[in-house]
């Protein structure tokens, strides 16, 4: 039976930053196109919410009268201006809570963070210019932000 060779304590610690790092792309790839979609569909529905509601506000009763007869509608226009702007409020609502609840933004920001910390660090093994011991307490540093991760 022959004996393996332990690897260098920093060989193994140079492994499990590039296995973080890893785990921080994928998720990554997967929440911050999440993030940003929840986000644009809460700006885009309040925007649209707003105009709906603004349509009748703004142009009175000659404008919901005239849109009304002009698209041969069988009830009042404003009505259906409502209603859009009351599913619009709802997607937006519900879009702003999710991403709250999941911390989606703050968890995407940490992850961010420390793969930057990450990527440094295993620059600064690879160099030599950093001894395991302090790239060690470096690497819990970084990564006891994210263990969602």
């Amino acid at each position: 039976m022959t004996d393996m060779p332990t690897p260098e304590p920093n060989v193994v610690l140079l492994q499990k930053i590039v296995e973080k790092r890893r785990e921080l792309a994928n998720y990554l790839r997967v929440m911050e196109p999440r993030s940003a979609r929840l986000i644009n569909i809460a700006i885009v529905c309040g925007a649209i919410s707003a105009v709906l509601t603004a349509t009748p506000a703004l142009g009175g009763n000659e404008l919901a009268k005239w849109l009304t007869e002009t698209l041969d509608l069988p009830i009042p226009i404003w009505q259906l201006l409502c209603f859009g702007a009351m599913i619009c409020s709802i997607a937006a609502t519900i879009a702003t809570n999710m991403s709250k609840s999941h911390e989606t933004t703050t968890r995407v920001m940490k992850a961010q963070a420390c793969e930057s910390k990450l990527e440094g660090l295993e620059t600064l093994l690879e160099v030599g210019s950093v001894d395991t011991e302090r790239a060690s307490a470096q690497f819990a540093d970084a990564i006891k932000d994210v263990p969602f991760v």
